[in-house]
C-alpha cells in the first residue's frame, strides 16, 4: 500500500489515502484501518513520508462511527441500507459529539503527517450528506429546513477541524451536485452550500447523486460526464478550487 501511494505521488500534487475510522473495516468499497493502534501508526507515518518524498501533499478520508439506530431526521423513507424509516433524530448533544469526533480524528491524522482530510458529503450515505439533502433532513430545528441550516453540520465540522489543526490544514469536501429526485437538493442548492463553505473548507469536488461512472476507471460513453457541475460552480462565482471527478 505504501508503494502504491508513493507511485501516485510521483505525478500528483495531492494524494488522498483511503482511510481511517474508529474501528477497522474491510470491504470491496473501502479499506479502513484503526489509526489509534500503535502498530498501524508506524506504517501510516512511513506512508505519509513516502508521499512527501516526491513533493506531493497527503490527505486522508475520515470515516467516524455513528449510531445507526439514529438518523438525521425522523421517519424519513430511505433507500440507503444503513438507515430505515422511523428512526429517531440525532439529538443536539449527539450532533456536537459527532463534530468533536471529526475534529479529534483530523488531529490524529495531522499527528501522523497528513496535510489535510477528505470529507465525504456525497450520495446521502454518510450523516454529513444526509444533513444536506431535504430528502433525508426534515428537522424542525437549526439543522433543518433552509439550505443554510442543512449546511450547518458540515460547516461546524470544518470549523472544529480548522480550530484544532490550524487554518492551513486542508479540507476537501466531496458533495453531490444534486439529488436528481423531486423534492431533493438542486444544483442551485449545492452552489449555495459551497458559497457558504468558502472560508470553512478549501477544495470542493462535485459528484453525481449516486455511485456513478465519474469514479476512476468507470465505463461511460461520456468523457468526464459530470464536468458540467464544476463548470456551473465556477460560472456562479465560487472562488475556491473546484476538483473535477
Amino acid at each position: 500500500i505504501i508503494q502504491h501511494y508513493a507511485h501516485k505521488a510521483q505525478t500528483a500534487a495531492l494524494v488522498t489515502v483511503n482511510g481511517w475510522g474508529n474501528t477497522p473495516v474491510k470491504s470491496e468499497h473501502a479499506l479502513i484501518w484503526d489509526w489509534n493502534h500503535g502498530g498501524v501508526q508506524q506504517h501510516i507515518t512511513r506512508l505519509t513520508e513516502s508521499i512527501h518524498y516526491y513533493g506531493a501533499l497527503a490527505t486522508s478520508f475520515l470515516f467516524p462511527e455513528w449510531d445507526q439506530n439514529l438518523d438525521v431526521g425522523e421517519g424519513i423513507p430511505s433507500e440507503e441500507p444503513y438507515y430505515q424509516p422511523g428512526r429517531p433524530m440525532f439529538p443536539i448533544p449527539y450532533i456536537k459529539k459527532m463534530i468533536q469526533d471529526y475534529a479529534d480524528m483530523a488531529a490524529r491524522t495531522q499527528e501522523l503527517g497528513f496535510d489535510g482530510i477528505y470529507l465525504h458529503a456525497a450520495y446521502r450515505g454518510l450523516p454529513v450528506a444526509r444533513f444536506l439533502s431535504p430528502l433525508c433532513n426534515n428537522r424542525p430545528d437549526e439543522f433543518g429546513g433552509s439550505v443554510e441550516n442543512r449546511a450547518r453540520f458540515l460547516l461546524m465540522i470544518c470549523d472544529a477541524i480548522k480550530q484544532k489543526c490550524g487554518k492551513d490544514f486542508i479540507i476537501e469536501v466531496s458533495i453531490s451536485g444534486h439529488d436528481n429526485q423531486p423534492g431533493g437538493a438542486t444544483l442551485e442548492d449545492t452552489i449555495e452550500v459551497i458559497k457558504l463553505g468558502e472560508g470553512h473548507f478549501d477544495l470542493v469536488q462535485p459528484r453525481a447523486h449516486g455511485l456513478d461512472p465519474a469514479h476512476p476507471s468507470g465505463y461511460t460513453k461520456q468523457r468526464i460526464p459530470y464536468l458540467f457541475m464544476a463548470e456551473a460552480l465556477k460560472n456562479a462565482g465560487v472562488k475556491m478550487p473546484v476538483v473535477g471527478v
